[in-house]
């Protein structure tokens, strides 16, 4: 679901729990306790397992998306590679890195650096820009710890409490005595 709509949506889990506690009171032919604990157990692994999937495969991908895809962000990381390949000129990489304010003439100067690789930019396929953004999206995701990447938030608690709640009510076969 993440990887649909671009966010997590934590009702979602509250129909995990459910339909796991369903399956497992369906498989065992009618809901106890014992049943309850296993389809737990499993919303909880299942949680889990979105988690860690959204981790390693959807965040790398809109890391990438937000990279390649902005040209002004884009056009600094093209900036800096031409740069560290001497393709543009040490006094306008300087200009590059002076602080603001810079006179008209230096605007005008790195303005024209900055508008032809805007240029280049546009006429790149989605293929180029992915294989310039590669690298910085690796490095960045390499910087960031396992647990700031699954950052686990209130919400989730609160959707892994629910998750749990709707697994045990319908796995212990509460649910369907109402």
């Amino acid at each position: 679901m993440v990887a649909i709509t671009g966010m997590e949506i934590g009702y979602a889990a509250l129909g995990v729990g459910a339909v796991v506690g369903f399956a497992a009171m369906y498989g065992a032919g009618g809901g106890n306790a014992a049943i309850a604990m296993i389809a737990v157990a499993c919303s909880i692994l299942g949680m889990g397992i979105g988690k860690v999937g959204t981790a390693v495969i959807v965040q790398p991908g809109q890391l990438m998306e937000e990279i390649a895809y902005n040209d002004e962000y884009l056009g600094e990381v093209v900036f800096q590679i031409q740069a560290e390949a001497g393709q543009i000129s040490p006094e306008i990489v300087a200009l590059n890195e002076k602080e603001m304010p810079l006179s008209a003439n230096e605007t005008r100067i790195l303005g024209e650096e900055k508008s032809r690789i805007a240029g280049e930019l546009q006429q790149m396929s989605d293929e180029d820009r992915e294989a310039i953004a590669e690298p910085l999206v690796d490095r960045i995701l390499a910087d960031i710890s396992w647990l700031d990447r699954l950052s686990l938030s209130f919400f989730d608690l609160l959707w892994i409490a629910l998750a749990i709640g709707a697994a045990w009510k319908v796995g212990s076969g509460e649910a369907f005595e109402e």
